[in-house]
């Protein structure tokens, strides 16, 4: 086999409308991407005949054209991964019964076509199309169509809005996000509210310069910073308007313990605690981030805090009772808005080994990918455990059960 002359590629040119043999580099290439698992579907190559002598074709073989390729049976869908994703996100379908050299491949979330960034015989990576709710994924090749699989996509329930961070919910379930707009620019609504009821959007404050990060108390106090003006102002459903404290820096992302008091990240470094009272005092300093922090506490009164810096891969940090911060996990690029589940899985928006999305890490340092996507800012769950993700100009919604 290694002695034999390698097989010539026959390939169109398309500007030049003429077809010319190309060998040694292209085949290897050819052989490189078959080692990743992957090609890119292109019906134009072909494999022409070497001069050496003709062989018998083994059994299960035909030729197609004047190419040599494997009989393929009805395609099938083994599994898809993950299960849970928003539109524009990419999954990865294990399959067989797929010629991946042989072309006419598609993959459909329902009567939607999906475009495919890379087959092979064994697996398709597929972006995920314009749809919404229970879907049906099928693989088709030659007009042969495989059983379907469910996945679900998340709804759209608000757009026209500018989240920099994590949404908030209160107690009803009613969902509050910020619109920053462009910094030093003031805008006409600063945080706008979606019904648990019906997913319709209100505007619910206003005249709060750059609006970041907000959290809504037990009592349905709502905090929300400003990045701009280092303040952090308070209100409530009356929708009154009160500086609660201020000269907190760049002052981003929030988060409340049990006790009522209010963590700031200042993005400069800083981690600011207020007391119900508004009194400040740092908490500690961590490495500056070059957008913002995204805080969470955990339900021990364990806060983290997630930033994107210029690393490739960043830390999320915890703070203990001692008040020293210590990395709970790196590896995670450019992480966002971080949220704990009910199972004390921390959840965080981002990207991990070259994927995006909502990444689960548990107590024992594993990931997992829960749901796939373009970049989100933020992320938030419901009491009725739905759960809610905000990429910059808009908010999703993933019902309990489904993630």
């Amino acid at each position: 086999m290694y002695g034999s002359r390698l097989p010539s590629v026959k390939r169109t040119d398309a500007n030049k409308g003429e077809a010319g043999d190309h060998t040694g580099s292209p085949v290897l290439a050819n052989i490189f991407l078959d080692l990743l698992g992957f090609q890119p579907p292109s019906p134009a190559l072909s494999l022409t005949h070497s001069p050496t002598p003709a062989v018998p074709l083994p059994h299960g073989h035909g030729v197609v054209g004047d190419m040599i390729r494997p009989k393929m049976g009805k395609p099938r869908i083994r599994g898809i991964e993950p299960k849970v994703a928003l539109p524009g996100g990419l999954v990865r379908i294990a399959v067989e019964g797929i010629d991946a050299s042989g072309g006419d491949v598609a993959v459909s979330f329902d009567s939607r076509r999906a475009a495919l960034l890379g087959v092979s015989s064994k697996s398709m990576l597929a972006r995920v199309p314009a749809v919404a709710g229970k879907c049906s994924v099928t693989a088709e090749q030659r007009g042969a169509s495989s059983s379907s699989i469910t996945v679900y996509i998340g709804s759209q329930i608000a757009a026209e809005l500018n989240p920099v961070a994590n949404p908030a919910t209160d107690k009803a379930g009613n969902i509050y996000v910020t619109f920053s707009g462009p910094r030093g620019a003031s805008v006409p609504f600063s945080v706008y509210r979606i019904s648990a009821q019906s997913d319709a959007k209100e505007p619910f404050l206003a005249d709060i310069l750059n609006a970041t990060g907000i959290v809504v108390g037990p009592d349905d106090t709502i905090y929300i910073s400003s990045r701009h003006t280092g303040t952090v102002y308070k209100s409530d459903m009356s929708r009154k308007i009160e500086k609660f404290a201020e000269n907190l820096g760049i002052a981003t992302g929030v988060a409340l313990d049990a006790a009522g008091n209010l963590y700031v990240g200042d993005r400069g470094g800083p981690i600011h605690k207020l007391d119900p009272t508004g009194r400040d005092e740092v908490l500690c300093e961590i490495e500056p981030s070059v957008s913002a922090f995204h805080l969470a506490m955990r339900q021990d009164g364990v806060l983290f805090v997630s930033g994107p810096t210029l690393a490739t891969q960043d830390g999320i940090y915890e703070i203990g009772k001692d008040r020293k911060p210590k990395v709970f996990f790196r590896g995670i690029g450019r992480p966002q808005g971080i949220a704990f589940d009910s199972s004390g899985r921390l959840l965080v928006a981002g990207s991990y080994k070259g994927e995006r999305g909502i990444f689960a890490i548990g107590p024992e340092r594993k990931v997992e990918k829960i749901l796939s996507s373009t970049m989100l800012v933020g992320l938030a769950i419901t009491p009725g455990n739905d759960l809610i993700l905000a990429d910059s100009n808009s908010l999703y919604r993933i019902p309990a059960g489904y993630w």
